[in-house]
């Protein structure tokens, strides 16, 4: 994967959004977030044909699979999330998974085991946390080995 000098630009995308890319949008981003969240269909084979048509456009894919808690769109079980990871793992460059949520280390494991990058995010809906309250949750986060 491209690393990019300069902040990058990612197009986060629905199954349905990532039909209406089209040249001119797909040369102005530099990443696609596909949000399986959102997608109409879960079944497996829906899910990957979605990203090898991401695959197509040449541009670094993130899968998300937000889950209901932390603003996904419908509630997907963690059974079926860590299954999705494993699925779309081959088809992705980076993972976006929750630092907090209890599938995390074993999505580590999968995106490590296929040589990918798992992106650990955080979400406040309450508000910002203060410079100092991420600083703690980082700290805390790496001496748990999550990192």
């Amino acid at each position: 994967m491209e690393k990019f000098q300069r902040p990058a630009i990612a197009a986060s995308v629905t199954d349905m959004e990532l039909e209406l890319l089209g040249p001119e949008e797909v040369d102005a981003i530099d990443l696609i977030e596909l949000r399986v969240d959102h997608f109409k269909d879960l079944s497996d084979d829906y899910i990957l044909s979605v990203f090898k048509r991401a695959e197509g456009m040449r541009k670094p894919v993130i899968a998300t699979i937000r889950s209901h808690k932390e603003g996904g769109e419908r509630f997907i079980d963690d059974d079926r999330r860590i299954s999705i990871i494993g699925l779309i793992a081959d088809h992705a460059d980076l993972v976006d998974v929750e630092a907090r949520e209890p599938i995390f280390d074993e999505a580590r494991c999968i995106i490590k085991d296929k040589g990918k990058v798992l992106v650990g995010s955080f979400h406040d809906f309450q508000g910002t946390p203060s410079f100092n309250e991420l600083t703690v949750f980082v700290m805390e986060f790496m001496k748990g080995g999550q990192t």
